[in-house]
């Protein structure tokens, strides 16, 4: 839920890295 809530914070880029980032942490769980 932060993860979501820092990404309105972020500029484009950064948040298509966070965005990444939270996916791959999905991906392995």
């Amino acid at each position: 839920m932060e993860i979501k809530t820092v990404k309105m914070e972020i500029p484009g880029e950064a948040n298509i890295i966070i965005g990444q980032s939270h996916f791959i942490k999905t991906a392995e769980d």
